[in-house]
């Protein structure tokens, strides 16, 4: 009996992390900071979820986040040395990249 409490509880642990993570995604999303961001890569190594990727510009590579595949897990927040990265509300994110591409 006490071994089926435990695993019972161990189960309702892990459904709840799960469920507070997706809650977490709908909601927040990274942002890079880039005049902290030395370019390391850091980040996009450490992403999963493949939402962290370099791109070429003029004035040199740039970190960019695909906000559609970030899933918050923070894990490149965790490993960025230079806080060069943020979680902010994935709405306020999408109005601001919205106003950009219409300057």
């Amino acid at each position: 009996m006490k071994l089926f409490l435990i695993l019972a509880s161990l189960v309702l642990l892990i459904v709840f992390v799960f469920y507070q993570r997706s809650k977490l995604a709908k909601n927040k999303v990274v942002r890079v900071i880039s005049d902290n961001c030395a370019g390391c890569q850091l980040c996009v190594k450490k992403c999963g979820a493949k939402a962290l990727g370099m791109e070429e510009r003029e004035n040199g590579k740039r970190i960019v986040v695909n906000p559609d595949k970030c899933t918050a897990c923070k894990n490149c927040i965790a490993v960025c040395r230079f806080n060069a990265l943020e979680l902010v509300n994935r709405k306020q994110e999408e109005y601001q990249q919205s106003f950009l591409h219409n300057k």
